[in-house]
């Protein structure tokens, strides 16, 4: 069979697929950048409005889109995108938390060609872009051939009979990888809930008994014997394992609700200083809290931005080994709350990486903190729960400086 004309191949395999990536997740677009840009040409937009504006500027061969973002969402980008005559045929493909049934439904209706439920996996979003990808340039060669008029009948019949094939095999492919993702998932999930459920009961019993040692009066002249102090310590580090675990199990699986309402945050973040007194007092730390007071009352969900703030202070307890751990909230734009420290710091290179789960800022082969490395990538999807943006600015060796902005 007769391959396509040259002019064909000059026009549209020249240059490399361009995509354009829209996610209001720093981290996040940097992980796809450096995976996907040894194959595509790929530009990264914060939010909505930047990404449609790049998109009518130079439209690409494909968009992939975060649905929840600030200023508009994926919903309302689609839309718009389906109004603009050069951008209808672009292929998108929607990135969500939520799993919900009724959701995907409507985004397919409204345009999606594909979603992907967060957290995905990276060889997987490879196999669906390339099989968009190629789908689209298949419809713009046979496209282009129409228009030219420069081909017999026949022979455009046959290359279409040949791509329709490839593409059917390639549809196949897609679908079993999203099953085998989808089983992966639930199974992972399942998993999860079993094993936290499990841990619970023997820990309840457990701290039920320690308690009851504590409370024990104490011999004449004796203090409190080590091995209760260390079985509490133990205690309490397997309690954060466990709530962490159900946490990261409760966002995964799409069933965080968020319930705002106004809040004192210097009396939240009063409360989680008391908390810590333990673990500060452990390494000889200092934590100094500064909340400017245009910042104090804030509308928000107070269950998930502690645990939001309670990890990040705990995740710099936890590598900070002198010095300070300083907590500051001000106005600027939105309400803006950094956590910074004096610690070992984190290597550009680890700085995407340690945002998701099971990642730690050690190397596994090096590792000497405890912990299952979930902090962080609870911190990142809490925030992006409440509407925010988290970003990271640190050295090794410098501290580090983390910065959440949400919306007031």
């Amino acid at each position: 069979m007769s391959s396509l004309p040259d002019r064909s191949t000059s026009r549209l395999g020249v240059r490399r697929p361009r995509l354009l990536a829209i996610d209001d997740d720093p981290a996040l677009l940097r992980i796809i950048g450096r995976a996907l840009s040894h194959e595509y040409e790929v530009t990264l937009a914060g939010d909505g409005e930047e990404g449609l504006r790049l998109a009518l500027s130079s439209p690409p061969d494909l968009i992939l889109s975060d649905l929840s973002m600030p200023k508009m969402t994926g919903q309302e980008l689609l839309r718009q995108l389906r109004l603009e005559p050069s951008l209808t045929e672009i292929p998108v493909i929607v990135l969500t938390a939520d799993g919900d049934d009724q959701l995907r439904l409507e985004l397919l209706r409204g345009g999606a060609k594909d979603f992907l439920i967060k957290p995905f996996a990276v060889e997987e979003l490879r196999v669906r872009i390339a099989n968009l990808v190629d789908m689209k340039r298949a419809r713009d060669l046979l496209q282009e051939e129409v228009e030219s008029g420069e081909r017999d009948i026949e022979l455009l019949v046959a290359e279409v009979t040949a791509r329709r094939a490839a593409l059917e095999a390639a549809l196949e492919t897609s679908q079993v990888a999203r099953d085998q993702a989808e089983k992966a998932s639930q199974a992972k999930t399942a998993f999860l809930n079993l094993i936290s459920h499990e841990l619970r009961t023997p820990l309840t019993i457990l701290r039920w008994t320690v308690d009851r040692w504590k409370a024990r009066p104490p011999l004449p002249g004796a203090e409190p014997g080590p091995e209760v102090r260390r079985m509490d310590l133990a205690m309490d580090r397997l309690d954060s394992i466990v709530s962490d675990v159900l946490e990261h199990t409760r966002l995964t699986g799409g069933q965080l609700k968020i319930e705002l309402e106004e809040i004192d945050l210097e009396a939240l973040v009063g409360s989680l200083r008391l908390e810590l007194e333990a673990p500060l007092a452990a390494k000889g730390l200092r934590l100094d809290i500064e909340v400017s007071e245009d910042a104090r009352r804030a509308t928000t969900d107070p269950r998930v931005l502690r645990l939001l703030l309670g990890n990040l202070l705990a995740n710099a307890i936890k590598y900070t080994d002198g010095g300070v751990v300083q907590l500051r909230a001000f106005v600027a734009d939105g309400l803006v709350i950094t956590v910074g420290d004096t610690g070992r710091g984190i290597d550009p290179a680890d700085q995407s990486r340690i945002f998701e789960p099971f990642e730690h800022g050690e190397r596994i082969e090096n590792k000497t903190t405890p912990g299952l490395g979930l902090g962080l990538a609870l911190v990142r999807d809490l925030v992006a729960a409440l509407g925010g943006r988290l970003s990271l600015q640190s050295e090794k060796g410098s501290g580090s400086l983390f910065t959440v902005t949400l919306p007031r």
